[in-house]
């Protein structure tokens, strides 16, 4: 029997994917959560994968465009200007935001400049006032626990973004036109409203949560959520 891991009802529905020579199943909850159970073998985060990204076409442009859309309104909400980019593969984002002032790093499975780690086991020795989870949320082994710990990282005021595959786009676009369906880096797929439970239940105010569907980022059929801790306030 095969049970939803955000609300623990037995599943129903279930979609086999063909993805790269294999058919996968994908279980869809009625909450809206889709997801496999095979996990995630982080050793796929590797140059192979890195490689992958740099040869993505306008792949600057792509990641330019999201703080072009929401810099000046997270650098509007928080006070403090130290970013960590969780997950980032390509460090375009920490760049960019050197150049506008902050203080600036990032984590990532692949050997970089910055930090070499898993976000969910690193022991962090400061905080930031603003942390992006870049498609990242759904390959983490337990997502709820790295929102907590993104909330236990950031100062009062600060900011965590999420973007991740937004399933409840899969009955616009179909099974085939969702593109999310790489079992390999990805496991879970959480709807809006069991997010803004988690997110709420964890202590964050829920800023801003829009449906992109739009090709200028880097990926689409996502959701950009904003998210600020506010503390006393």
């Amino acid at each position: 029997m095969i049970k939803c891991p955000v609300c623990k009802r037995q599943i129903s529905v279930k979609y086999r994917i063909g993805w790269d020579g294999e058919v996968v199943d994908w279980f869809h909850c009625f909450c809206g959560t889709v997801f496999h159970t095979r996990g995630i073998d982080k050793s796929y985060f590797n140059e192979a994968y890195l490689k992958k990204w740099q040869e993505m076409k306008e792949v600057e442009e792509r990641f330019e465009y999201l703080t072009r859309t929401y810099l000046p309104l997270i650098e509007d909400l928080t006070y403090g200007r130290k970013f960590l980019d969780v997950g980032f593969t390509l460090p375009i984002h920490i760049k960019n935001l050197a150049k506008r002032g902050w203080i600036t790093t990032g984590i990532d499975l692949i050997k970089n400049d910055y930090i070499t780690g898993d976000f969910e086991e690193y022991k962090f020795p400061d905080k930031f006032d603003f942390i992006l989870f870049g498609h990242c949320l759904e390959s983490f082994n337990r997502p709820f626990e790295a929102i907590k710990k993104a909330y236990d990282l950031l100062n009062n005021y600060g900011v965590l973004m999420i973007t991740t595959p937004n399933p409840e786009i899969i009955l616009m676009t179909g099974l085939r036109e969702f593109g999310h369906w790489n079992y390999k880096e990805k496991w879970i797929f959480i709807s809006k409203h069991k997010l803004k439970e988690m997110v709420c239940k964890v202590g964050f105010k829920w800023v801003l949560a829009r449906r992109n569907i739009s090709q200028r980022y880097v990926s689409w059929n996502d959701l950009h959520l904003i998210l600020q801790k506010v503390e006393n306030g």
